[in-house]
């Protein structure tokens, strides 16, 4: 009788170890589980930062090229206005030539 008292209570022993394991696995699996879905939702927000500043920068981009564009239709504009001077002059100093 002793020895399956001894038993019966290592037995229970067993089980009451063995349900502490269960119990910190369950607990290291729900951490686990935490951090794997706080890292997946802040991958998600960076994705979405990356996304929100790569539009942001093509934006910007653009504008740089219009102003480009912009200055070099003044530079086109501002070298034919004054080719058209210039040859203005020449003419007004032909025809004060001729008239002296």
């Amino acid at each position: 009788l002793q020895r399956e008292r001894e038993a019966l209570e290592r037995s229970m022993r067993q089980q009451g170890e063995l349900e502490a394991e269960r119990e910190r696995i369950l607990r290291e699996k729900a951490e686990r589980d935490a951090a794997e879905r706080f890292l997946k939702e802040e991958t998600e927000k960076q994705e979405k930062e990356l996304e929100r500043v790569n539009r942001e920068v093509e934006e910007r981009k653009r504008d740089v090229e219009g102003v480009y564009q912009t200055m070099e239709v003044n530079r086109e504009m501002d070298s034919v206005l004054a080719r058209m001077a210039e040859q203005q002059l020449q003419e007004q100093v032909e025809e004060l030539r001729g008239e002296a």
